[in-house]
């Protein structure tokens, strides 16, 4: 995959706001939700659970990223050379 953004823009705009939203990015709505999940695990003293969930929203906003741009920004082919290096990462 990539390169995906100058054949699909709308596709691309369309992922690029649902990934700043699950992201929690102010002022969409993934932020409101985030901040009152945090917000109440913090304020009822399950800083353990705080925790988990502060990381987990971390990861999430990483992974979203990490495929707009492995699929729309990257060049084409750039995954299958990664893929095939994970594979066989010893030369023949």
């Amino acid at each position: 995959m990539g390169g995906l953004r100058k054949h699909t823009p709308i596709t691309f705009w369309t992922m690029l706001i649902a990934a700043l939203a699950i992201s929690g990015i102010f002022p969409l709505a993934g932020f409101f939700s985030k901040d009152e999940i945090l917000w109440s695990a913090w304020s009822r003293g399950h800083h353990v659970v705080w925790i988990i969930a502060f990381i987990t929203a971390g990861l999430t906003a990483f992974y979203m990223f990490r495929l707009i741009f492995l699929h729309f920004v990257a060049a084409p082919g750039t995954q299958k050379r990664r893929a095939a290096m994970c594979m066989n990462p010893l030369p023949a």
